[in-house]
C-alpha cells in the first residue's frame, strides 16, 4: 500500500490501517506506521495523533518508521510536528551507539520539516546537536538536514544574507528562541564553529564543506556592503582560524570556493575585455568543478526577485560549468536553463538554440520527459516567431 501512486492512496480504507496500529506483532505495526506516513503526501487526513505514541514503541523498527512518519507528515502540519519531533529528540541518549538510527532520522525528519518550514527551534537544535554530545557517527545525517534548511530559505527567497552577533552562540532552550532570526549566514557561522571541533570525523568534515561550498554563491552579490566582499571575507577570516583547529584540506577548499566566487564577481566589475577574462580564468582555476557552476547558477535565478542582473550572473555560471564539464549529467540542464533566461530576456533565437542544445542532450541520455518540456518551449518560441 504504502508504495502505491497517489491515486491508489486516495481509495485506501484508513480505518483498516488503524487498527493494524494495535496488532501484537512489531513488523505489522512498523509496516502501518510507513504506510500512513506515505499516504499522508497525498491526503490530509491522516490522524498523526494515533501514531505519536509509537516514537516510545519497545521495538526500534517500529520508533524508526514513527519518525520517518511524522517528518512526512510534518511537512504538512509543521506547527504540530515540530514540537513533538524536537521534545523526543532531547529526550533520547544521542551519545549511544544503541541510538544512532534514531538519532539520525530524526535529524533527518527535521531537516526534511525545515526544508519546506524553516524554523528557528529546528535550527537550534540541530545546532546543538551538532556541537553537543551526539554521536559522531550522526553528526554528517546533522550537518546535511542544516544544510536541506539553508537549500530551503533559498528557495523561499527568504535567504536574508547577513550574518548575525555573538550571541547567536549562546546555548540556549530552543523554546526560549521563538522571535530570534536565523538566516543563511547563521547557518555557516553553525558549520564554522564545528569545523573549529577537535577530532572532527571526515565523514562530517566532507558534508560540512561541501554543504558550505554550495551555501557561498548566496553571499557573492550583496548590496551596500560597507568593504568589498565584506561576508566573504569575513567567512574566509573564521575559516582561517577553524584551519589551525583541524589542519583539513576540506577547509581549504571552502577558501578557495571563496576566492573563486571573489574573481567570479570581479568579471562583472571589470569593462576591459582582458581583465574580464584573466577574472574568469582565475575563477575556473579555484574551482575546477562544472557542477558547482551549475549549482551557484541555479542560486542565481532563485535570486532573481532583487534584480533581473542575478539572471545575467546564472547565464555567466552555467557557460563556465558547460566550458568546465561539457559531458555531465547536469550539462543539459545547463543549457536547458540558459534557454529560459533567453526566454525571458526576450532573445528567442539564443533561447531556441540552448533548448534545441539541452533536447539534444536529453535524447542521448534518454530523458523522455525532459525531451518533451523542451519540445513543448522550442514549439512556442516558433510559434510566436509566426505570429
Amino acid at each position: 500500500i504504502a508504495l502505491m501512486d497517489a491515486k491508489f492512496h486516495q481509495s485506501v480504507d484508513l480505518e483498516v490501517i488503524y487498527k493494524m496500529l494495535d496488532e501484537p506483532d512489531p513488523t505489522t505495526r512498523a509496516e502501518a506506521v510507513f504506510a500512513l506516513g506515505k499516504i499522508s503526501q497525498s491526503r490530509d487526513d491522516v490522524d498523526f495523533s494515533k501514531l505519536v505514541k509509537f516514537l516510545d514503541d519497545e521495538d526500534q523498527q517500529v520508533r524508526i518508521e514513527t519518525i520517518f512518519a511524522l517528518g512526512l507528515i510534518g511537512k504538512k502540519r509543521p506547527k504540530e510536528i515540530i514540537p513533538l519531533l524536537i521534545t523526543k529528540f532531547y529526550k533520547l541518549d544521542r551519545s549511544s551507539y544503541m541510538n544512532i538510527s534514531e538519532t539520525e532520522l530524526y535529524a533527518e525528519s527535521l531537516g526534511v520539516i525545515g526544508e519546506f518550514h524553516p524554523s528557528n527551534e529546528i535550527v537550534i537544535t540541530l545546532q546543538q546537536a551538532l556541537m553537543g554530545n551526539t554521536n559522531p557517527n550522526a553528526k554528517d545525517v546533522v550537518s546535511k538536514a542544516l544544510y536541506r534548511i539553508g537549500e530551503g530559505l533559498i528557495r523561499s527567497g527568504k535567504a536574508k544574507r547577513t550574518i548575525e552577533s555573538e550571541e547567536f552562540y549562546n546555548q540556549i532552550s530552543w523554546l526560549s528562541t521563538a522571535k530570534k532570526e536565523y538566516t543563511i549566514g547563521n547557518l555557516m557561522i553553525i558549520f564554522i564553529e564545528a569545523l573549529q571541533q577537535k577530532g572532527i570525523r571526515e565523514e562530517v568534515m566532507d558534508i560540512i564543506s561541501d554543504s558550505m561550498q554550495d551555501l557561498l554563491p548566496i553571499f557573492t552579490f550583496i548590496k551596500n556592503e560597507k568593504k568589498p566582499n565584506q561576508v566573504l571575507n569575513t567567512i574566509k577570516t573564521l575559516l582561517a582560524q577553524a584551519y589551525y583547529s583541524n589542519y583539513d584540506d576540506e577547509i581549504l577548499e571552502i577558501i578557495d570556493r571563496i576566492d573563486s566566487l571573489i574573481s567570479f564577481k570581479k568579471y562583472f566589475e571589470y569593462s576591459d575585455s582582458q581583465m574580464k577574462k584573466d577574472a574568469e580564468f582565475i575563477s575556473m582555476q579555484y574551482t575546477p568543478d562544472g557542477k558547482q557552476f551549475h549549482d551557484q547558477g541555479l542560486i542565481f535565478m532563485n535570486l532573481e526577485k532583487e534584480g533581473p542582473v542575478f539572471l545575467e550572473y546564472a547565464l555567466k555560471s552555467f557557460e563556465i560549468a558547460i566550458q568546465l564539464s561539457p559531458n555531465e549529467y547536469f550539462t543539459p540542464n545547463c543549457y536547458f536553463q540558459m534557454g529560459l533566461i533567453y526566454k525571458k530576456l526576450n532573445e528567442p533565437e539564443k533561447a531556441k538554440q540552448n533548448l534545441i542544445q539541452a533536447k539534444e542532450l536529453y535524447t542521448v541520455m534518454d530523458e523522455i520527459e525532459q525531451m518533451k518540456i523542451c519540445e513543448e518551449y522550442i514549439n512556442s518560441i516558433e510559434n510566436k516567431d509566426k505570429n
